[in-house]
Parts: C-alpha cells; structure tokens; sequence
C-alpha cells in the first residue's frame, strides 16, 4: 500500500471513532480511543504519514481549544477567582507527581515542568468532551467545570511557553 492509500485508510478509520463513540453512549470515549488507534497504528506507518498525522493533530488540538473558547463566556475576575483557586490548588497537587515521576525518568527540572505543563493542558482537551456531553451538570456547576477547565489550560499554557524558553535558553 502507497503513503496515499495508506493516509486515505487512516482518514477513514478515525472518521468512524466518534460514530462509533457516540453509537456506544460514550462521546468522550472517542479520545482514548484515538490514543489506542494512534498506539497500534503508529508502528505501522512510515515516517511521512506519522509526520502529516502530527501535524493534523497539532491543528486539532487548536481547534479543541477554539471550540472551548467558542462555548465559554468567562465571567468578571472577581468571579472567575474560585475557578482558578481551584485550578492553581488542583495543578499544585498533579504537577509535584509528574515532576517526581519525570525525575525517575531522567528529566530535569524544565522538562519535568513541559512534561507535566502538556498532561494538564491534555487532560483539558479530553475532559471538555466529557463535560460537554454530559447531563447531570446543572448550569452554574457545568459553568463552574469550564472555568476550571479553562483556568487549568491558561496555566499550562503559560508553563509551557516559560518551559520552552528555559529549556533554549537556560535559566539565566
């Protein structure tokens, strides 16, 4: 099979992920299932299809958080403050683990910092899927949710953005 019947098969097949998903009752499901099927498949392709695949991806994700930005009007600061306490409190507790866990892996400090920046920021994008599908949220708790939501995503975009620097250039 050529890189072109390869990527049309591909296309094909995450293009029935969410029907699928959304057959079993379980919408937000369709995001692990992508990282199973990226999983499986990615040993099989070559290099210029995972390449295209990641760029989709990263197009993607900047669509994901469009669509956050789309669904969201953020409230005063004042009242947005409870939704970022709970999100700075939420990251003071994940990123400490991920830091541990990347030390055991051998990464320093500022990896250790991108590495846990890109969980948060990941986790957001899988979780509003799951948030916006589901039903038992009364209005101010869903609203509540996204603010989190979204609170946890400017955090780690920030962490990301400093952690990328740092690691060019160094702290100094």
């Amino acid at each position: 099979m050529n890189n072109i019947e390869t990527i049309i098969c591909l296309i094909l097949l995450l293009m029935a992920v969410p029907d699928l998903c959304r057959k079993l009752g379980r919408p937000a499901l369709a995001n692990a299932a992508f990282v199973f099927f990226g999983l499986a498949v990615g040993p099989l392709v070559q290099t210029d299809v995972v390449t295209m695949v990641k760029k989709a991806g990263e197009v993607g994700f900047l669509l994901v958080l469009f669509e956050v930005g789309l669904e969201i009007e953020l409230p005063k600061f004042k009242e947005f403050i409870p939704s970022l306490r709970f999100a700075v409190i939420w990251s003071l507790v994940q990123y400490p683990l991920v830091l541990a866990l990347a030390t055991v892996a051998g990464l320093r400090l500022p990896e250790g910092l991108l590495a846990a920046a890109a969980l948060t920021g990941c986790s957001v994008s899988m979780a509003y899927f799951g948030w916006k599908h589901y039903p038992g949220f009364s209005p101010a708790t869903g609203a509540f949710v996204l603010q989190i939501m979204v609170a946890l995503e400017v955090l780690a975009l920030v962490v990301l953005s400093v952690g990328e620097v740092t690691l060019k250039q160094g702290l100094g």
